[in-house]
């Protein structure tokens, strides 16, 4: 997950992409955090 963290904050587009991908499931970004479950 290490990895997964330093891409989002770091990486380029398509690696945002891939773990997305690989996570297969519904992202949320809020505050510059992504989350699995959306903030109410």
């Amino acid at each position: 997950m290490d990895y997964a963290n330093y891409a989002f904050r770091n990486g380029t587009t398509q690696e945002k992409r891939e773990i997305a991908n690989v996570l297969n499931r519904q992202l949320y970004i809020h505050n510059e955090t992504v989350t699995s479950l959306p903030l109410v």
